[in-house]
């Protein structure tokens, strides 16, 4: 049994060596339980005992998948038998080009991603370019919309200094929300104080509400600030600037 085990590690590691047993284009989390079975019958392992997707199996393609970069695999899969592979940067995007069977490729990642935002075949290699460029516009006005985007939000979050009020909304079925009084600030380092709120009700279940930094709930506790001008509470909670103004809220009982 403990041959067999190590008898598996060595011939997945070999595979892995020679990347022959991925066969990836665009595949999710569950599908790469079929790469790990794939990759056991073209070798033609024993039948017996088999291994089931079990803790060992996937402590194996977790080992595998780690230590080859996901996206290289992406490429490989796409470029294999390939010619003429290019790599090159625009920005955050990487643009691989190749020829394969008489046509001429283009893939797009764009960002972190593994699989390619874009992916073209032309007929020749103009026509590949003039594609290239036309992506290469799209990418371009993302790009700078993006950095107009943070660069807004980078304003609004110089404004968050000691003494600012911050709210979240939040709930389902609901509207839940909580205020906060910023401390202290250090850089991207908030230092928070949760505080209480003043209502008013148009129903039972139902009203408007204000900040009441009079009222202090529980400890103060230290949050980072993101580059959305935001300030992620918890899980469910994300906090952004009060302006004063009364905020609705709502009960579910």
């Amino acid at each position: 049994m403990g041959q067999l085990a190590q008898k598996t590690r060595d011939l997945i590691s070999e595979a892995s060596r020679q990347q022959k047993f991925f066969d990836i284009t665009e595949k999710t989390n569950t599908q790469h339980k079929e790469i790990s079975i794939k990759s056991y019958r073209s070798y033609q392992l024993p039948e017996e005992p088999r291994f089931p997707i079990s803790k060992q199996s996937k402590t194996l393609k977790f080992i595998i998948m780690n230590t080859i970069d996901k996206r290289q695999l992406t490429i490989d899969s796409y470029t294999k038998e390939a010619t003429n592979i290019n790599n090159f940067t625009y920005l955050d995007s990487t643009i691989i080009t190749f020829e394969k069977d008489t046509y001429y490729y283009s893939l797009i990642f764009t960002g972190r991603k593994t699989k390619p935002t874009y992916f073209n075949r032309a007929t020749a290699e103009d026509i590949r370019e003039v594609g290239i460029n036309n992506i290469k516009k799209i990418i371009l006005d993302k790009y700078e919309k993006n950095l107009s985007f943070i660069e807004s939000k980078k304003a609004i979050s110089d404004t968050i200094q000691k003494g600012t009020i911050l709210y979240s909304d939040w709930g389902y079925e609901q509207t839940n929300i909580n205020f906060y009084l910023v401390l202290e600030r250090k850089n991207s380092k908030l230092i928070l104080q949760e505080i209480g709120q003043t209502r008013t009700y148009e129903r039972q279940d139902s009203g408007t509400c204000i900040a009441n930094p009079e009222i202090k709930k529980g400890e103060p506790f230290e949050r980072r600030l993101t580059k959305y001008a935001s300030i992620n509470i918890n899980e469910v909670q994300t906090a952004t600037i009060y302006n004063g103004k009364p905020l609705n809220w709502s009960s579910s009982y």
